[in-house]
């Protein structure tokens, strides 16, 4: 009674008149009384009978119970209410079609096109209902669905991505003739996006038409369009659809009108992957664009990507443990060498397993080079990897200086290999630092209260 005295009182259409009213059906339904509120919800349209939410919720309630004849009925009380309410006349329509009345589905949309035309939503729901009329002859749905589509053009008949849009409703509903026709219209209007092209070839491809699609797809960059952005959208779209020669060429095209690290190295892993009757027939092409890629490296980072496609590509020849002995002679023999020299054997001779001499490139590359993150943390990764945990600590703790981005992820790193070792204490101590390197941090405090229970003082991990 409260609750009902207070429903009187507030805005319907605000946020706690809602609240209330969700409160109220809420105690009935738990208390198993639907028919008290069905009693409740009519005693109130006595008092209030065109109180719309009203007569929506008993249209609700009844479609839930199965009640199709007394829901139909309170729609049809609600449309009368408010009869341009979009939201309400989208919920009978959907009652509608679940109902199997997809005829009087059809009519609420055709009132809706009235009451907001022109969306494109309801257009495409529309044509869509005509398809699904198995009491119409086919030639007849059809003929009325394309009506239906066509209208998306009103207002918009030089705009190419409604085109385009319809081209995907005639798609979906295999009417392939006029998709096409509209794919291509899209084309004609805006020339220079490469993604209508893309639909029209990919449309084209699915239909097992393949040169025709080829062709299409050729087009993006054909002409006054061959830059290194179209070329590099060909690309992706032969890799979509399994086309990898294709894509090779039109990549390494794109690298040579604009030179480019990242694509350069997406070139040398779509070369190394390439295929042919069980054989890897593009390996020295690999080869060959990573070393264009290497002087466009700008960071240490890049550079360790360089070295890890080489190793890959190397690797999948047969030919990386010769390629790493004539590096380390050569080194040997000159007395010089870079920093991706160095982590190249380390790296070459880790994926081969030979983690000893693998450590012993890391130690010595991070001697010449000690601000070298890379090879440190080679060195950290593979003193764990050969049980040497206090070298690897050490290793760690120089990277703490050398890398500051990610000093809490080698102070976690230290802390549990000291862990490791029995150093209960020196762990303990490399958690508060973490502590302290960032006060705030709900995560740390959780690690660290783990690590206390670890070292065995559980009291003030609480």
């Amino acid at each position: 009674a409260v609750l009902e005295g207070l429903l009187d009182r507030l805005d319907p259409d605000s946020w706690m008149y809602r609240d209330v009213r969700e409160q109220l059906e809420a105690s009935y339904l738990e208390a198993g009384d639907s028919a008290g509120l069905f009693a409740w919800f009519e005693a109130r349209l006595k008092v209030h009978p065109d109180e719309l939410v009203t007569i929506i919720r008993l249209a609700e309630l009844n479609t839930q119970q199965g009640k199709k004849a007394e829901a139909r009925q309170w729609y049809t009380k609600a449309i009368a209410v408010a009869p341009s309410n979009v939201q309400l006349r989208e919920s009978l329509i959907e009652f509608l079609e679940s109902s199997g009345d997809l005829a009087g589905a059809i009519r609420e949309f055709e009132q809706l096109a009235t009451i907001a035309p022109g969306n494109l939503d309801h257009i495409e729901a529309h044509g869509r209902l005509w398809l699904r009329r198995n009491d119409v002859e086919e030639a007849t749905r059809k003929t009325k669905a394309l009506e239906v589509w066509t209208a998306i053009l009103n207002g918009h008949e030089k705009e190419p991505d409604v085109i385009r849009r319809l081209a995907d409703i005639f798609k979906s509903a295999e009417f392939s003739d006029e998709a096409l026709k509209r794919y291509r219209e899209a084309i004609e209007l805006d020339p220079q996006n490469p993604q209508y092209r893309r639909y029209l070839g990919d449309y084209l491809f699915q239909l097992r038409r393949r040169e025709e699609a080829i062709s299409v797809w050729c087009d993006i960059a054909s002409g006054d369009r061959r830059t290194a952005d179209n070329l590099i959208e060909l690309t992706s779209v032969f890799l979509a659809n399994g086309l990898k020669k294709d894509a090779i060429e039109s990549l390494s095209a794109a690298c040579e009108l604009r030179p480019d690290f990242t694509q350069l190295l997406r070139l040398a892993e779509i070369q190394r992957s390439h295929e042919i009757d069980g054989t890897r027939p593009m390996i020295a092409d690999s080869l060959k664009t990573l070393d264009r890629a290497k002087p466009l490296a700008e960071s240490e980072e890049d550079r360790v990507l360089v070295v890890t496609a080489l190793i890959s590509s190397l690797e999948l020849s047969a030919g990386l443990a010769e390629y790493l002995k004539a590096l380390s002679d050569r080194i040997t023999t000159q007395g010089t060498a870079t920093v991706e020299d160095w982590l190249t054997l380390t790296t070459g001779y880790g994926r081969l397993e030979q983690t000893s001499q693998a450590l012993e490139f890391a130690e010595r590359g991070g001697a010449a080079f000690p601000e070298s993150v890379a090879l440190l943390r080679a060195e950290a990764d593979l003193c764990q990897r050969t049980g040497q945990l206090s070298n690897a600590i050490g290793a760690f703790r120089r990277l703490l200086d050398v890398d500051r981005r990610l000093r809490q992820e080698y102070l976690v790193k230290i802390a549990e290999l000291q862990v490791q070792i029995g150093q209960r204490q020196e762990a303990l101590e490399t958690g508060r630092q973490l502590l302290t390197l960032a006060p705030g941090s709900i995560e740390n405090a959780e690690w660290f209260a783990k690590l206390c229970e670890q070292c065995g003082i559980p009291e003030e991990g609480l």
